[in-house]
């Protein structure tokens, strides 16, 4: 991900470790909702 980050224009105050924090969030975001989707559908929670 950070590969294609360098490849696409940031805004000069995002570039390097604030757009890959914002990246990481969202990712975790993700990745938390479709966990709580994936275990609420398996009658897990």
């Amino acid at each position: 991900v950070r590969e294609r980050l360098d490849l696409h224009p940031v805004r000069k105050a995002y570039r390097g470790m604030p757009i890959a924090f914002i990246s990481a969030g969202l990712m975790a975001l993700a990745f938390m909702a479709f966990d709580k989707s994936l275990l609420t559908n398996l009658h897990l929670v």
